[in-house]
């Protein structure tokens, strides 16, 4: 399925393809603080089926107490987070779906 969204503010746009049964809720700690809610609308995506369209993502790396780091992707203007994934861009991104333009 193809999807497409944006940042609050305008400055990110994105389009994806996603597997429709990949959509998720994640209510990790982090996705708890960024979201002010006990959750996030996420879906995994292959790096290669999302395209960013307009705008430029900034990261921060935050490590989880497992050592691990993520590079968390986001509007260098509102903030608005866009995705997380493996800081060496490889493996699958994290998409939040807050800004998804395609809502049922």
């Amino acid at each position: 399925m193809k999807i497409n969204g944006a940042c609050l503010c305008g400055n990110i746009t994105w389009q994806a393809t996603i597997d429709p049964a990949l959509v998720g809720v994640c209510h990790c700690k982090d996705c708890q603080t960024l979201g002010g809610s006990a959750f996030q609308f996420t879906t995994q995506v292959a790096r290669e089926n999302f395209a960013l369209l307009t705008g430029k993502l900034t990261a921060y790396i935050k490590t989880a107490l497992s050592g691990n780091s993520r590079a968390m992707s986001f509007c260098e203007c509102c903030t608005t987070m866009v995705h997380t994934g493996n800081t060496n861009d490889t493996g699958l991104l994290s998409l939040r779906l807050g800004g998804c333009k395609q809502k049922h």
